[in-house]
């Protein structure tokens, strides 16, 4: 499991805890705390993560590249 999707396993946890789906900037707060230095790979991600960890999806979708975050429609397709 990536590094990325190790964290947004453990967000969907938290946000099954809480029973309450997590904002976009309360995602992104969750990842900087275990990535501080990673601030600038959130500069693509908007209120659709959010909703996709509300609906209990798997967020790998999102993927790291060189340029920060990149959307990949097919990932979900599985």
């Amino acid at each position: 499991m990536s590094h990325l999707a190790d964290v947004h396993s453990r967000t969907l946890l938290k946000a099954q805890e809480l029973s309450s789906p997590f904002t976009a900037e309360e995602l992104k707060e969750e990842y900087v705390k275990a990535n501080p230095d990673d601030l600038d790979v959130f500069n693509g991600i908007n209120g659709r993560l959010s909703l996709l960890v509300a609906e209990g999806f798997l967020v790998k979708q999102y993927m790291l590249t060189p340029k920060g975050m990149a959307y990949d429609p097919d990932a979900l397709e599985e």
